[in-house]
């Protein structure tokens, strides 16, 4: 939840999306995740519809069912415009999570 407020508190998703990169190319393997996640979204909130959707397919994929990842992505794919994409990602956790 620390990279969703982050990113959704930040006036400038764009200086964001670098500030993430350039913590990225510095990361222990560890924070990496969290990091990735935090990308996404900023990539997503900077208009870079395309990127997020790029990254946070990895980080869902990787955790099926994970729903934070599969929730940003879902955002990611909706503000680029793919909505039945969208849906169908979010259709498995609306079976899991009623």
């Amino acid at each position: 939840m620390k990279h969703r407020a982050r990113v959704l508190s930040a006036d400038a998703p764009a200086i964001l999306v670098q500030d993430y990169r350039r913590e990225l190319k510095n990361a222990a393997e560890a924070a990496r995740i969290p990091l990735q996640y935090g990308l996404g979204m900023a990539l997503s909130r900077a208009a870079e519809h395309t990127e997020a959707v790029r990254t946070l397919t990895t980080l869902a994929d990787a955790r099926p069912g994970h729903v934070p990842f599969e929730v940003a992505l879902a955002q990611a794919l909706v503000a680029g415009g793919r909505h039945a994409e969208a849906a169908k990602r979010l259709a498995p956790l609306h079976e899991t999570w009623p």
